[in-house]
């Protein structure tokens, strides 16, 4: 091709712009209103401004734990065993490749869940086809290491190879104690628990996460992002020194333990957040005399941001948080069904979560590159800037004996209530904002239960909307 014919290239078709001269077009489209008013909030004294420099210099890759797609989570949250099954079968029917067994009084319950009892278990593992077990996420209520044990037994009744099976068991004892308060099983009684069901899966063949770092509980009571990782670093390295404690190998106990972390629809600081977190972990790797290897996080679009009234907006909230999680390397994805804050959710409500991400995956292609966010100065901006200000506010939670000790003396919920209270009100699309009183009732299976009173020095998960009534 000669040179005539030849395309130019993009960046020479327009004129290049300093940031002096976008300033300046930036000041005449406000029409008097501060610059300042650009700049937005998240919380632990973090400021997104609206323009960042290009990225000159490399910075670290979080790679995904598995190259390629994240795993499409099906929900098992229905109260009834039978109904629950045929729900999750439609499922892993039509697009999800794993489970989500969300148990009645769990973080991620919402008011429903599966019930504990052994039928119940045995009910749903007999309606799978176990020759090729599915990932299995489970979401556990509080005190709920015998379930975890019995959804295993249920499993080995079956015939299946525990070392076939990619199970996150879920145990969340530090989780237990923020969301009980003075009523859970204290830490000096809980770590040695965990660190002895650990070993006894282990011993059984079982090679999955056992222990879980769980930050939708921060997340839920309003924390912010870096806060919630710091909790996550905080909980996951407790975990580990409550296994090795138990005599589990150091190395192996790093291989025991999973990550869960809440996204939403603000995207960005959602990508930045998933990033921040490999960062983090490698860097408590490192530190420890490991090489760091990838975690596995467990994402889930967070229940903070529904909203009950003209629900169908929560369709656009969850589907920017697939997007986020997805792109900030998500191993696997729970998508919270948009009638969720109403009530249960009903097959069609479970169609457009799933398909919401199958949309992402298979249409959008959002996982055929890793990292896509990598390079952006924006995003590793604010990437560095969580990790900074999570490890500081770490560090401030390992001084007082750890989330164990913050969470006792309470230091943490304070710290939690006090993000909460600078975040001022949320202006929520078809609450807050464009609000539609003719929009079409929505069906659910059973409406939302009343809140169950919470012990004193928990954390109280709650919805920005409900403020507005919705």
């Amino acid at each position: 091709m000669n040179a005539i014919n030849q395309e130019p290239a993009l960046a020479d078709v327009f004129p290049r712009a300093n940031e002096a001269q976008w300033r300046k077009a930036s000041l005449a489209a406000l029409k008097g209103a501060p610059f300042d008013s650009l700049i937005s909030h998240i919380g632990a004294g973090i400021e997104l401004q609206p323009l960042y420099a290009r990225l000159t210099e490399d910075r670290p890759r979080p790679w995904r734990r598995a190259a390629g797609a994240w795993r499409v989570c099906a929900r098992v949250d229905h109260p009834d065993a039978e109904t629950a099954s045929d729900l999750l079968r439609a499922d892993l029917d039509n697009g999800a490749d794993a489970i989500h067994f969300v148990f009645a009084g769990a973080a991620g319950a919402y008011g429903f869940g599966l019930p504990t009892s052994r039928e119940a278990l045995t009910t749903v593992v007999n309606s799978l086809a176990l020759d090729s077990p599915p990932a299995i996420e489970i979401d556990l209520p509080w005190r709920g290491r015998a379930c975890a044990d019995e959804l295993a037994r249920a499993i080995e009744a079956a015939h299946v190879d525990p070392a076939s099976c990619r199970v996150s068991f879920g145990l969340d004892p530090l989780g237990d104690i923020a969301r009980g308060g003075g009523s859970a099983t204290p830490w000096t009684a809980a770590a040695p628990e965990l660190a002895a069901l650990a070993r006894a899966l282990a011993g059984r063949g079982w090679r999955g996460r056992f222990a879980l770092a769980d930050g939708r509980i921060v997340a839920a009571a309003g924390g912010s992002p870096a806060r919630e990782l710091a909790y996550v670093l905080s909980c996951a390295l407790s975990c580990w020194r409550a296994l090795e404690e138990g005599e589990v190998d150091t190395g192996q106990a790093l291989e025991m333990i999973g990550f869960r972390l809440s996204v939403d629809a603000d995207q960005f600081v959602s990508i930045a957040k998933m990033r921040a977190m490999r960062r983090l972990w490698a860097r408590v790797e490192q530190a420890s005399g490991f090489t760091p290897t990838p975690i596995h996080i467990h994402a889930e679009t967070a229940w903070r941001m529904m909203a009950a009234r003209a629900p169908w907006n929560n369709l656009l909230r969850t589907t920017l948080a697939i997007f986020a999680a997805g792109v900030g390397g998500a191993d696997a994805i729970s998508t919270l069904p948009f009638t969720q804050a109403i009530g249960l959710p009903d097959a069609a409500a479970r169609r457009l979560a799933r398909n919401s991400q199958l949309l992402l995956l298979e249409e959008a292609h959002i996982a055929q590159c890793a990292d896509p966010a990598g390079g952006a100065g924006g995003i590793e901006a604010l990437t560095d800037t969580l990790c900074a200000t999570a490890w500081r506010l770490f560090q401030e939670i390992e001084r007082v004996g750890g989330i164990a000790g913050s969470l006792a003396i309470g230091a943490f919920q304070a710290d939690v209530a006090a993000d909460r209270a600078t975040q001022g009100p949320r202006q929520i699309i078809g609450v807050t904002e464009f609000p539609n009183s003719e929009e079409t009732p929505v069906v659910v299976l059973s409406p939302l239960p009343a809140a169950i009173p919470l012990a004193p020095g928990a954390l109280a998960a709650g919805r920005d909307a409900e403020a507005s009534g919705a």
